[in-house]
């Protein structure tokens, strides 16, 4: 499947499907460490996808903003009621987003089944 282009059709060979211009090379087989659980991962992206449920099947590419705002009432981001379109990690999250990380989704060695 091909990835969407932000620049003109000349850049890239190009479908135009949904009225989006979708190009025919690959993207990256992943920037995720190999040390990460991926189907983990996967699973629980999809999850949070399914939060912002609309319209027969679409989903937002965002987290439910509920979901932004328990983060920001846990003092882990900052404000996410802006017009940024990324938020902060406050230094709690940051140190609590790689635990988490690490306590989730980080490969189990055959020592500790």
């Amino acid at each position: 499947m091909g990835q969407e282009c932000e620049s003109s059709e000349t850049a890239c060979p190009s479908l135009i499907l949904n009225r989006a211009i979708v190009c025919d090379f690959e993207m990256p087989s992943s920037n995720l460490p190999d040390e990460l659980d991926k189907d983990r991962i996967a699973e629980v992206a999809l999850a949070l996808l399914s939060l912002t449920l609309h319209d027969d099947r679409r989903v937002w590419k965002g987290i439910d903003w509920d979901v932004l705002d328990l983060l920001h009432e846990k003092g882990w981001i900052l404000d996410s009621h802006t017009s940024a379109k990324s938020v902060v990690l406050t230094r709690d999250g940051e140190r609590l987003a790689e635990e988490f990380l690490q306590k989730h989704f980080a490969r189990q060695t055959s020592a500790g089944q």
